[in-house]
């Protein structure tokens, strides 16, 4: 099965003509999180519109649609964190619906694909926050195991892990840690694909190779230009995006 990988929504609408060009029930599409807060001209009504019927087509296809929670997300899930760009207005519009969606299940904070070795996260896993959050730097399947068990709602402040204002240190957690720290210090023996930070340009994607390892980390916080696909055999390709909406 096709992945699909969409980086950073902020209010726009491009995810449509994404998945439009798939059969859903073939394809598996995987959000990385920051559904609101708009760097451009689109209003708080239409961001916290757009999402709901992003929330909508997770339901629709439960099994086929995997949607991550940003930083962007996470201030209007819990008043107990705030990151630049939040709003009160965004709030009022979206915090019950926020709350139910990760309470129900329908976003979470990390995915891992463990047949192919791959993390999805919105800012991506680094071995220093694995090993002080659970206290071993690798990433096994017992570890696996308790990623998915643990990173819940019950311990939000694991998300972010706020040691840097900035997210550049490797003791970030993945919604928050930056590519630099990312970049030395990621978990062994997976590929990971991340938004958070914004890349721009004709060849927005960006890939890094890690020092001495296989591994790669893919940043595509690179809407509306361009996503990713990784096909059956694994290969990554690198779509564009043209949006009509």
């Amino acid at each position: 099965m096709k992945t699909v990988v969409i980086g950073d929504i902020h209010g726009r609408t491009d995810w449509k003509e994404i998945v439009g060009r798939y059969e859903a029930r073939e394809t598996t599409f995987v959000f990385l999180g920051d559904y609101l807060d708009s760097h451009e001209e689109i209003t708080v009504k239409q961001q916290c519109s757009n999402f709901s019927e992003i929330l909508e087509f997770k339901r629709s296809n439960p099994e086929n649609v995997v949607l991550l929670m940003g930083n962007h997300d996470l201030h209007y899930f819990s008043s107990l964190f705030n990151c630049s760009g939040f709003s009160g207005n965004t709030y009022k519009r979206s915090h019950s619906e926020m709350e139910d969606a990760v309470r129900s299940g329908l976003i979470k904070f990390i995915h891992i694909d463990r047949e192919r070795k791959i993390i999805f996260s919105h800012a991506g896993v680094s071995e220093v926050w694995l090993g002080m959050r659970f206290g071993s730097k690798v990433l096994d399947e017992s570890m696996i195991d308790r990623l998915e068990t643990e990173m819940n709602v019950s311990d939000l402040d694991f998300a972010i892990d706020y040691t840097d204002p900035y997210g550049d240190d490797p003791w970030q957690g993945p919604g928050w840690i930056r590519p630099t720290s990312l970049l030395s210090h990621a978990v062994e023996g997976f590929t990971q694909f991340v938004g958070h930070t914004r890349t721009a340009g004709e060849n927005a994607v960006m890939i890094k190779s890690l020092k001495n390892k296989e591994d790669e980390i893919w940043l595509i916080d690179c809407l509306p230009n361009e996503y990713c696909e990784i096909g059956e055999d694994g290969k990554v390709s690198v779509k564009k995006v043209k949006c009509d909406f």
